[in-house]
């Protein structure tokens, strides 16, 4: 029988023990749950903010793909989340070359991280809304879903 593993909420930036549990009560164990969660009905329930229940699915998503290299690449480079990769391509974007932006934040990860992140450097330019399995975000917006 195969074994899964899951990400512990606790892997998240300013997730406390409280939020751990307040998230856990309403069905909410690891990162890959945390992903599909609907922000506007998890706040109504939980008294979170929605922008922090945004801001905490986003973070997920980038920590998710990036696994063990997260925590030093957001240390080394600032960028917490999928939104933030995105912006920060775009930016590079309109003043140069998007690929160069990407090779400088590659030379932040260890070597055996660096093949992931170039492609998830990929998919933020050449699909910034396909982060998520149906899941778009717009940088400063409301969630968005793909039909």
């Amino acid at each position: 029988m195969p074994r899964y593993f899951s990400t512990p909420l606790t892997q998240l930036p300013g997730m406390s023990y409280s939020h751990e549990i307040r998230l856990h009560r309403e069905g909410f164990d690891n990162l890959e749950s945390l992903l599909r969660l609907d922000a506007i009905d998890l706040a109504s329930r939980t008294g979170f903010s929605y922008r922090q229940l945004v801001q905490w699915k986003r973070q997920a998503l980038l920590l998710v793909r990036m696994g063990k290299g997260y925590h030093a690449f957001w240390r080394a480079t600032g960028i917490s989340s999928w939104d933030e990769l995105v912006a920060f391509l775009k930016r590079a974007s309109a003043a140069g070359s998007p690929a160069d932006a990407c090779e400088a934040l590659i030379q932040t990860v260890a070597p055996g991280l660096r093949g992931k992140l170039r492609i998830l450097c990929a998919l933020a330019v050449v699909s910034p809304s396909a982060g998520g399995a149906r899941v778009g975000f717009k940088p400063d917006g409301p969630e968005q879903t793909d039909a």
